[in-house]
């Protein structure tokens, strides 16, 4: 089993581990073959439209420009105020109030008896002097506050889905790093879409004016004072409330619109969830069946696109004329010869001219004036792909035929929707059979205060310094007694050093039976 394992990690770990060196068929790394399976993964089952809960963090950097899905979003107490906006007939509360310019509704519920007469009308939007609606919808907590809630669908999650209900404009006010949009902003959006080259539910841009330009907390400032200059600033309170912040840098989260690669969930899930219910992929302990079948019963089109600087990449082609998607067989069969000699990073490396075949134009307009997409994948996308696609897939190969579907898969409880799911779903897409039998599911290892090890904390444990100071028998002992399945084990100094000395005397009293030894 160790040496198996070993085998696994190495061929996950090593680039240049190639399936011919177990007699298979001349294969590159696996990474690069699965680089060129999600070609055809794309053709088959990739959309872009509008992602609905995309976040960035001002200021810009290079990670910060990520589409950061919601799992890496951390949501923690801050102290922050309250800004209680007043008019002739309604008062609202709100935290952002810069995002205000982008508002295109006011919800109230359509229970409350104390807005009953307000059904249907519409108020006045303070600064812009511009007229939106009220409407009525379960977001708006009768409870809380004053029962009335600003909408800015393109620059809140929740906000969002109201504007999808009722079929309200979205309106972006802010840049990707974290500024307020001014006129050239919205001249390059309106130029997009008079080209034809935006999408569908394209948010518009607006001249946010004065304010544009300005950080968003420096817009908070002056619309603030132009609010109570104007007579609309009821009161200031200080609150808690929940923020999202970026888990590696901890800097404020904004959420923003913006167009996303996704895969459709609802077909993928429906057979992972029945391979689990049927019994034929199992969890142990048991109790984790829960986990997994809570996230594939509830999950959402998944968002596969990040914008970041390595990865492998999207392979998609765009018009720069009329902004068409291009990618059909002749377009996947020239990348994947690139990646085949090059690697992904070819994808980098050369031009859309040079990774195309000779005279390629676009299918719509006919322009030759065509680039690649600049996202890459999510890694769990490229990951997924691993029980089959390190074995020769989509080739039928004697070393899948021998080692696919495996028996075990030994993970942490973390990633079950990260990896675990994802594997299921797209073994079951690609090759109509369970990438495995049975999931035995481990705790953390957490550190000394009971918090994860990561990068971003620094408070990993480097296992070779724990052996140098206390030995590998101690480090195995305390790893073992300490674990149940499924639980975490909080690392502990002071327990090596406990084990080490029991080690000592179980070594020591070893040495006086044998030197005493004569005559038994």
């Amino acid at each position: 089993m160790p040496d198996l394992l070993d085998f696994l990690l190495y061929c996950f770990y090593n680039s240049n581990f190639k399936a011919e060196n177990l007699g298979g068929k001349k294969s590159t790394a696996w990474l690069c073959n699965a680089a060129i399976q999600l070609l055809e993964y794309f053709r088959r089952t990739a959309r872009k439209e509008l992602e609905k809960s995309v976040h960035f963090t001002p200021p810009a950097r290079i990670h910060d420009l990520a589409a950061m899905a919601k799992s890496y979003v951390s949501l923690g107490n801050q102290t922050g105020e309250g800004w209680f906006l007043t008019g002739e007939m309604l008062e609202l509360a709100t935290t952002r109030p810069e995002t205000m310019l982008g508002d295109t509704a006011v919800a109230i519920n359509g229970d409350d008896p104390r807005y009953a007469h307000l059904h249907g009308c519409h108020v006045v939007l303070p600064l812009l002097n511009k007229e939106i609606p009220i409407v009525c919808d379960e977001h708006a907590d009768m409870t809380k506050g004053t029962g009335v809630v600003k909408i800015t669908p393109a620059h809140d999650p929740n906000d969002f889905e109201v504007g999808k209900r009722h079929d309200l404009p979205m309106i972006r006010v802010l840049t990707y790093d974290g500024h307020m949009t001014g006129a050239a902003d919205k001249a390059a959006v309106d130029a997009e879409k008079a080209a034809g080259r935006a999408a569908a539910d394209e948010p518009d841009v607006l001249d946010c004016g004065k304010y544009a330009g300005m950080t968003t907390l420096e817009a908070r400032k002056a619309i603030l004072a132009d609010l109570e200059a104007g007579g609309f600033l009821k009161e200031i309170e200080p609150l808690k409330h929940e923020v999202g912040t970026c888990y590696r840098c901890h800097s404020t989260i904004e959420p923003m619109v913006s167009k996303q690669w996704f895969v459709k969930m609802e077909p993928l899930a429906k057979p992972a969830i029945e391979s689990v219910e049927k019994g034929e992929i199992k969890f142990v302990p048991e109790r984790f069946t829960k986990n997994y079948m809570n996230w594939m019963k509830n999950t959402r089109d998944w968002c596969i696109s990040r914008q970041r600087v390595w990865g492998v990449p999207i392979p998609v082609f765009y018009c720069d004329n009329c902004g068409e998607h291009l990618i059909n067989e002749a377009t996947i069969d020239s990348v994947a010869n690139w990646f085949e000699k090059e690697g992904s990073d070819a994808w980098w490396a050369h031009t859309a001219e040079e990774l195309l075949p000779e005279g390629t134009v676009c299918p719509k307009c006919g322009s030759a004036h065509i680039h690649q997409d600049e996202d890459a994948l999510d890694t769990w996308f490229s990951s997924a792909l691993w029980p089959f696609s390190t074995m020769g897939w989509p080739d039928k190969t004697p070393l899948l035929k021998q080692f696919y579907p495996t028996s075990v898969l030994v993970t942490g409880y973390d990633i079950i929707f990260f990896w675990v799911s994802r594997m299921i779903f797209q073994s079951l897409e690609f090759t109509g059979r369970q990438p495995f039998k049975n999931v035995l599911i481990h705790g953390l290892i957490r550190d000394e205060q009971g918090r994860k090890m990561s990068k971003s904390l620094g408070n990993g444990i480097d296992p070779m310094d724990v052996i140098e100071k206390y030995g590998a028998d101690a480090l195995r002992w305390f790893l073992s007694n300490g674990s149940a399945p499924g639980q975490d084990v909080r690392f502990s100094y002071e327990k090596n050093g406990c084990v080490l000395e029991l080690h000592y005397k179980i070594w020591n009293i070893s040495r006086y039976i044998l030197m005493n030894n004569e005559g038994l």
